[in-house]
This record gives C-alpha cells, sequence and structure tokens, in this order.
C-alpha cells in the first residue's frame, strides 16, 4: 500500500524554479504553476516576441532584439519585416544626421520624424509635435513606433519630451575624437529654413532638396558663428542624455552615412 502511495506522489508531484525570483518550488503537474507566490505572479511578463518570462519592474534582457521582427525572403536570407522600437536621435550639426536618420527608418521599416519638420511658424513644443504625430501616425495608418530626430537641439525641449513619448534607445552621432570641426569647413544653408547639411542626395537628375521644407537652393558658409552655436547646443544636449539616461544612451561615432547606418542597425540585432 505504502510503496503504491509513494508512485502516485511521484509521478503527480514535479519542480521547478520561479520564473520571477528563481526560487526552488514544488509544482503540481495537474494544475502546473510557474511562481512561487501572489507577489512574483504580478510583477513578472512574458514577452510576446520571444516567450521569455521577465520581471516587470526590470528591462527585459532580450527586449531589444526580440522587438525587431524577421522573416526570410525567397532565398532564405533573413530580412527586416516589423520593428518595434521607439528611437530619439540627436546628431552633430556638421554631420547629415538627417539622412542617417531618413536611411534607418527604411532599414528598420519606420515612419521617421523630424522636430524642424513639423515646427510651424518657430512654434515648437513636445504636445504640438505629438498632436502632429498622431495625426501622421492616424493619416497614414502607421505604427506606433517610429524614429525622431531631434535637430532643434534644445535640453528644456529634449526634457519636456520624454514627458509625452516613451523612447527605448536614445541615439547620439557624434564626430569621432579624432576629427576636428574646422572654422573653415564649407557648409551647405538651406535659404528657406536655415538648416545645415539637410539637403538630400543628388537624384538622377542631379537635384537635391531640403528634407526640412523641400527648399531646393542653398548657399555655403565658412564656420559662422550660428553654426558654432548649433554645435554647442548639440554638446550640452548630448551631456544631459547621458547623464539622465545613462542606461538607454548609445552613442556612435559618424564614419559615413551608409557605415554609421548599419552600427546602428548591428547594434539592436546583435547586442
Amino acid at each position: 500500500m505504502a510503496d503504491s502511495v509513494t508512485a502516485e506522489i511521484t509521478e503527480t508531484t514535479s519542480y521547478s524554479n520561479c520564473v520571477n525570483c528563481g526560487k526552488y518550488i514544488e509544482t503540481d503537474l495537474k494544475g502546473k504553476t510557474l511562481y512561487c507566490c501572489p507577489d512574483c505572479t504580478e510583477k513578472t511578463g512574458k514577452c510576446g516576441i520571444c516567450g521569455k518570462f521577465y520581471n516587470l519592474e526590470e528591462m527585459h534582457i532580450g527586449s531589444m532584439k526580440c522587438k525587431i521582427i524577421f522573416d526570410l525572403n525567397k532565398k532564405g536570407f533573413p530580412f527586416i519585416r516589423q520593428t518595434k522600437l521607439n528611437l530619439f536621435i540627436i546628431g552633430n550639426p556638421f554631420i547629415k544626421t538627417e539622412l542617417i536618420s531618413q536611411r534607418l527608418s527604411l532599414v528598420l521599416k519606420l515612419p521617421v520624424f523630424m522636430s524642424e519638420q513639423l515646427r510651424i511658424e518657430n512654434a515648437l513644443s513636445p504636445e504640438y509635435l505629438k498632436e502632429r504625430i498622431d495625426a501622421k501616425i492616424k493619416a497614414e495608418n502607421l505604427s506606433n513606433y517610429f524614429v525622431f530626430l531631434s535637430n532643434s537641439n534644445n535640453i528644456d525641449f529634449i526634457e519636456e519630451m520624454k514627458g509625452k513619448f516613451q523612447f527605448d534607445r536614445y541615439i547620439i552621432i557624434s564626430n569621432p575624437e579624432s576629427v576636428s570641426e574646422p572654422d573653415h569647413l564649407k557648409f551647405q544653408i538651406c535659404t528657406e529654413c536655415g538648416n545645415i547639411n539637410s539637403f538630400s542626395e543628388p537624384d538622377y537628375e542631379g537635384k537635391s532638396e531640403c528634407l526640412i521644407c523641400g527648399n531646393e537652393f542653398f548657399r555655403t558658409t565658412e564656420g559662422e558663428t550660428s553654426i558654432q552655436q548649433k554645435l554647442k547646443n548639440f554638446r550640452d544636449c548630448e551631456n544631459y542624455l547621458i547623464s539622465s539616461f545613462p542606461e538607454k544612451c548609445v552613442k556612435f561615432d559618424f564614419s559615413d552615412i551608409t557605415g554609421t547606418v548599419n552600427s546602428i542597425v548591428k547594434y539592436f540585432i546583435y547586442t
């Protein structure tokens, strides 16, 4: 009789670890539980992509990779089908951050919004930008994930933005320390909106236009005071982001447009 009871217990009893805290627990196979207590049950989430359990109070260790969804093409090679990330970008004004953001949005299958594009009559507020972004997402049937380029480098604006949007990563694109920004370098300045280095790459007819306002005309300048001020504003914003969001900030050195985009994509896929 004792042997039959022991056999029944052996068949119906199992052991595992709580998926939240790892505590060793005894489970009943007929009503198997994943948690050791109600508190762990409330604090645990399950990734809808990779299926892993994680503590809701902590960042899912695979969250970055799991938010980039792949499919296979006809030749069996993977390609990005969907990206579930909200990315915030600021860049050194001496490089073409608009082109980098545009190219990155194409690779990650995300729409791109630029603060200077959304500005009207010099009014720049997070409330207004959120309204414009929400309206564009609804009108064009876009997802709620996007790349946001802050080419209005202003600390107060960025600080207010964090209260309106939840960004997964803050991307900072800077010149490498070995490359200086000499005053004698020439820059393209849009004759309409005044942005520098914001012109698209030439098309098959050799034409390019400002990615901010669509203007086709620019003038060249050599190290104007306004450009130096833009650089100072960028560095102030860079320091603010790094000190405020050290766990979410990622810094990339600019090489060229393609190389920089590849570095950013590799970070999200392989890190």
